[in-house]
């Protein structure tokens, strides 16, 4: 079959189609906003960022007093929630900032590709991408997002994107990102990958960052 685009970018298109209708099936996207949004498409009357649907989002409770606080309830969750030593470094190096109560974030969780980019963007562009949209994942947040990651999502790695620095090289900047990582039929851990600045993401990528508007 001949068409008017690229095999290539009409395979990408695929992908893309099929990306929705698995979470309309699953849930994690609502089927009359979907439907709604598509009958726009077709009818040449798109108003709304298509991006601005199909991001889905994960509302995580945030109570924790210090790190300490956050790895006990890790550790003592029967073997369920995996963090490891380079993470553990990570969490307890900077004290959270103080909470006088717990508070309600909502996480958007996103592939690359849903956040608007047109071609493969760096650290760089996807940190700014993600500050523009909303808010960069801080320590205490992510650490709270492993404990209360639901547990129907089987993605591989998930990035909670995070701008903490660890070199400035000569060829390019460095950071430590900390990221859901699943290993096999266990439930994921907390893990910390280094990423360079000008190092190139995957559209299928996913990534979360921290929605602004935190008042539930």
């Amino acid at each position: 079959m001949t068409h008017r685009v690229s095999d290539e970018r009409y395979a990408a298109l695929t992908r893309r189609i099929d990306d929705i209708r698995r979470r309309v099936d699953d849930g994690s996207l609502p089927f009359h906003p979907v439907m709604n949004l598509l009958r726009d498409v077709v009818m040449g009357d798109l108003r709304l960022p298509v991006e601005a649907m199909l991001q889905t989002t994960h509302k995580i409770r945030v109570y924790a007093r210090n790190a300490d606080h956050l790895l006990a309830d890790l550790d003592n969750g029967h073997g369920n929630y995996r963090v490891t030593q380079d993470a553990r470094n990570r969490l307890v190096k900077k004290p959270f900032p103080e909470l006088k109560e717990q508070v309600m974030v909502r996480l958007v969780c996103a592939k690359v590709w849903e956040l608007g980019f047109t071609g493969r963007p760096t650290t760089r562009e996807l940190l700014l991408r993600a500050k523009q949209l909303g808010e960069l994942c801080t320590d205490q947040v992510a650490g709270h997002a492993r404990l209360f990651w639901p547990a129907h999502v089987s993605d591989e790695r998930v990035w909670l994107l995070s701008e903490h620095e660890i070199d400035q090289g000569l060829l390019q900047r460095k950071y430590q990102m900390l990221c859901l990582q699943k290993e096999g039929i266990v439930p994921p851990l907390l893990a910390v990958k280094a990423v360079g600045a000008s190092d190139h993401w995957d559209f299928e990528d996913i990534v979360v960052y921290q929605q602004r508007d935190t008042n539930q």
